[in-house]
């Protein structure tokens, strides 16, 4: 057991620890962690580049990593073309295909994003950008 330590890490590091007891040379242990953001805090979303020719990426501002951060883009008939839900995360990226992989044709589609970090959830009701349009422009 240690006392507390004072270290400068942030979300999405990690951190590696070794343990050898002082009375028994044979006795250790060794792991890695994931260091994640405790608090998830979100003041607006965005995509960018946008327009954009071979993927945007969607990302937010605020502090903390979204323990899930989910995307769902849509054409402008209201159709689900694409979604993707990334885990520990700070973004999501697309690189306008649709679930089967096929190349989607330029123009406008709609994104709609949403963060979680277990607790708060992060969305079009509590924070700006959280749903746009974006434009593939090959």
């Amino acid at each position: 057991m240690s006392a507390a330590l004072s270290i400068d890490l942030v979300g999405l590091s990690s951190l590696a620890v070794a343990y050898k007891d002082p009375d028994d040379a044979n006795d250790t242990a060794n792991d890695t962690v994931n260091i994640v953001a405790s608090e998830l805090d979100i003041t607006a979303f965005f995509a960018g580049p946008n327009p954009f020719a071979d993927s945007v990426t969607f990302a937010y501002e605020g502090s903390g990593t979204a323990q899930t951060f989910a995307v769902r883009i849509y054409d402008l008939a209201g159709q689900l073309v694409w979604e993707e839900t990334g885990a520990n995360t700070t973004e999501v990226v697309w690189t306008g295909v649709d679930e089967a992989g096929q190349m989607l044709a330029n123009g406008a589609y709609i994104y709609v994003i949403t963060a979680k970090d277990g607790t708060n959830t992060f969305d079009q009701s509590n924070t700006d950008s959280a749903k746009g349009l974006v434009f593939i422009n090959r």
